[in-house]
């Protein structure tokens, strides 16, 4: 189950915290001082010792981290050995490892996890073997080993039921659907919640079943189920309220108001925000008051209240510096760094973005990095500093095209997961079916050989014999079936990292032409062409993210971009696009950046030895079912010969337009067409209509 403080909660897009947002405790705050007496009482017995130094590692985690969480899990160990006591001894290295896995540190984490569950097993403790299989599941997920993930979670299912622990199995299943919304098959997640809430209500576990809530809310909100989400989150908040669990309530309050704030609605989202502040406050959770305020200084910016959101921002800061967590204080310092520049404070805010950055690139945290150099970028520009704007823009662009492939590779696992699962869901229910067929022919033998009708025994026979054909036909249907299907995702999902390369192709390109002009000490000329390019890109960007987007918004990427360039090459060439009237500018759909790579060639090698002004044309007609597009140009042409030149855009585009052949089932390439002068290259796509 996901706890607080590994949680970075962004309100820039406002996810959700699925479980308990302060840590996996109960709802009052057990007393420190009454433990540690228990503790240094060396008359006590060891095992209440032994107890005591557990629930103290536990709440150090969940209040300081996972350094005090270890030194304590450390002591408990120690004091363990001199029983021995083997149950402590697990338990001891379970909280080591779950320490070391709050602290990113997987490899520790995984050899005190193996040392623990080899234990647990071989003393049969099945409530540290329990834990030892979700923390198992936790740290496959991590690696993206999905279905070694779904495997441990189910063995921590299978040790629970057979320990009669119906908290532990709620929590198995908790996890389970944790996995399956990972998956994005919220369907299937939220039937694994309620598998949880049934027993959470069995058990009468009040803050389990606010948890419970919770998570489901947080599903039907990533299927964009407004209504839903938020009814689910209110009852978590209700049933929170009416048990005095503070934590659950803090929880619930949240993600109200990270609903809020998604639905636009800011003043409610703050609202919202500070009411979950004050019970962090009062639990007290020092994570969990970092957390809050960055979230509500990023509220206030929203709200235009940018002394509001300094001051929050501030808090925010002090706090992580305090905890030592660089993670959350880079992330908030480069909202604090966007107020700054809101308010006009552009030195502030430059300090803060470079810290920001620098933080991000120590943590090796891309999405940080992004985040850092994105804001950086902006402010630069308004700073008027062209050459550290565009190292900000490269930064960006680099850390978008790693996160990107990074995505692409969790995708393609994902995808290979459910393809898997689905194999081992159709043999299960296939084998089952095979063993009802085998049964049901037992009994008919048996009536056969009562009654000796010969005749009925023909006819079941063929009967059977047409059913095991049809099982058959069936099974060899249902495989083509979902080979292609299977297929036709993986596809998808290639096009997709295509799509990844091409992108930053196109960009490099663009930036060495801001490079041109910041060596020829050109500042306006570099900062007007800066901010073009900033639109062009952040343009191209969105596109990148769809498979199809309409041939409008790829004409006018595309113009921007021959724009620019006619700019750059001092007006050398012009150019003129033409539609056909047939063809429905917004709702013909195509892959985006299909054109650019021709034009780019048309521009850099057609004209780099024209000396006249060159000419380029874009056309788009369609014809019997399919688009065609053409971007013919005079300049000098292909080589001769036969000879073979491709550049890494238009390579790129081949595969791109092979895969999508391969996903439309219907032609989709290019062609160059001869000319006497210059270069005609013609692009042909399935017509597509939105």
């Amino acid at each position: 189950m996901l706890d607080f403080r590994n949680i970075l909660f962004m309100t820039r897009s406002f996810p959700l915290v699925i479980s308990m947002l302060f840590g996996a405790m109960s709802g009052h705050t057990q007393n420190v001082d009454s433990l540690w007496r228990v503790v240094n009482r060396t008359e006590t017995h060891d095992t209440a010792r032994l107890h005591a130094i557990g629930s103290l590692s536990a709440l150090a985690s969940q209040r300081h981290g996972p350094d005090s969480a270890i030194v304590l899990a450390r002591r408990q160990l120690d004091l363990a050995r001199v029983g021995p006591y083997t149950r402590y001894i697990a338990e001891a290295h379970h909280r080591i490892a779950a320490a070391y896995s709050g602290k990113e540190d997987n490899t520790l984490a995984q050899q005190h996890l193996d040392t623990c569950l080899r234990i647990a097993l071989d003393g049969s403790i099945h409530v540290i073997v329990t834990r030892a299989y979700l923390l198992q599941g936790k740290l496959f997920g991590k690696r993206a080993a999905w279905t070694e993930a779904e495997r441990a979670y189910r063995s921590a299912l299978g040790s629970a039921e057979a320990g009669g622990q119906k908290e532990m199995q709620a929590s198995a299943f908790v996890n389970l659907g944790n996995l399956w919304r990972n998956m994005g098959n919220h369907p299937e997640a939220i039937r694994f919640y309620l598998e949880a809430l049934a027993l959470n209500e069995a058990t009468r576990d009040s803050v389990e079943m606010s948890n419970t809530l919770n998570s489901i809310g947080s599903s039907f909100s990533a299927q964009k189920d407004h209504n839903n989400a938020l009814t689910y989150f209110h009852r978590s908040l209700d049933l929170a309220e009416r048990q005095g669990a503070l934590l659950a309530q803090a929880t619930a309050l949240s993600n109200i108001g990270a609903m809020h704030g998604e639905l636009g609605d800011q003043q409610k989202a703050f609202e919202y925000f500070l009411r979950s502040y004050k019970i962090a406050a009062a639990i007290p959770s020092k994570f969990g008051m970092a957390l809050l305020q960055g979230n509500l200084g990023e509220v206030a910016l929203k709200l235009n209240d940018h002394p509001k959101a300094l001051a929050h921002l501030d808090s925010s800061i002090t706090l992580y510096r305090e905890m030592d967590n660089m993670n959350g204080l880079a992330f908030v310092l480069v909202t604090y760094a966007k107020a700054r520049l809101a308010s006009g404070s552009i030195a502030a805010a430059i300090r803060a973005g470079e810290e920001a950055l620098a933080l991000s690139e120590k943590d090796n945290n891309l999405n940080n990095v992004h985040r850092a150099s994105d804001a950086l970028l902006n402010i630069y520009e308004a700073a008027d500093r062209p050459a550290d704007a565009l190292r900000a823009m490269k930064k960006a662009i680099a850390a978008r095209d790693s996160v990107t492939n990074e995505r692409t590779r969790r995708d393609v696992l994902q995808q290979e997961f459910r393809y898997l699962h689905r194999q081992e869901v159709i043999a299960d229910s296939l084998t089952h079916k095979m063993e009802l067929d085998q049964l049901a022919s037992e009994r008919t033998i048996e009536r056969l050989r009562a009654d000796r009708n010969r005749n009925r025994a023909m006819g079941l026979g063929g009967g059977g014999i047409l059913l095991v054909a049809g099982i058959g036909a069936y099974t060899v249907t249902d495989r083509k079936r979902r080979k292609a299907k299977f297929e036709q995702q993986a596809a998808q999902l290639e096009t997709k990292a295509l799509r990844a390369q091409m992108d930053p192709h196109f960009l490099y390109n663009s930036l060495n032409s801001i490079s041109a002009y910041v060596q020829a000490k050109d500042v306006d000329s570099a900062v007007s062409y800066l901010a073009r390019a900033a639109r062009l890109m952040r343009l191209t960007l969105e596109n990148s993210r769809s498979q199809e987007i309409s041939l409008e918004q790829d004409l006018k990427a595309v113009e921007a971009y021959l724009q620019l360039e006619r700019d750059r090459a001092d007006g050398r060439f012009e150019y003129t696009i033409q539609i056909d009237p047939g063809v429905d500018r917004e709702q013909t759909m195509v892959p985006p950046m299909v054109l650019q790579p021709f034009v780019e060639n048309a521009i850099i090698h057609g004209f780099a030895q024209r000396a006249t002004q060159g000419s380029i044309t874009i056309h788009a007609e369609a014809q019997h079912g399919k688009l065609l597009l053409r971007v013919e140009d005079n300049g000098v042409g292909r080589p001769s010969g036969g000879a073979k030149s491709s550049s890494l855009g238009t390579a790129i585009t081949r595969e791109r337009l092979d895969l999508l052949s391969k996903m439309k089932k219907a032609a989709a390439g290019f062609r160059y067409l001869d000319r006497e002068q210059g270069t005609c290259v013609e692009i042909e796509l399935p017509l597509s209509v939105m």
